[in-house]
């Protein structure tokens, strides 16, 4: 498995929304069964969480849980085929510069099999 976060800019105003786009790739060559993603929530960022009801309505994910640091997601299983992408935004609360810590992959029955993103640096100013 892989997994990769790609974010749609790095600076940004508090209020402003920034998009993300998680890519993960089922490496294997046959389905991997309840694959979970633990996606980061940076600090003085906030999940516009409307984005993951869409994602659990449209049956891409299973279900998800926000917790103060990251949002999970669950997917009942992920194709070999072609990679999953999640698109949804974090919106800045407050002005900071901030490491967001890598986003992780595994497997629910087998958490050894996992995966991490790289680091990325995004910074926050004061309201324009």
């Amino acid at each position: 498995m892989s997994i990769e976060l790609a974010y749609d800019k790095t600076e940004l105003s508090v209020n402003d929304t920034v998009g993300v786009t998680a890519i993960v790739a089922n490496k294997t060559g046959e389905a991997a069964p309840m694959v979970i993603l633990d996606l980061p929530i940076p600090a003085g960022f906030a999940v516009e969480s409307e984005d993951f009801e869409k994602l659990v309505a449209a049956g891409t994910i299973a279900k998800y849980q926000l917790t103060p640091r990251s949002t999970i997601v669950y997917l009942r299983q992920l194709s070999p085929t072609e990679p999953l992408l999640l698109r949804y935004g974090l919106r800045a609360t407050m002005p900071v510069k901030i490491t967001v810590p890598p986003a992780r992959a595994y497997e629910y029955y087998d958490p050894d099999k996992q995966v991490s993103s790289a680091a990325t640096s995004l910074t926050v100013t004061g309201a324009e």
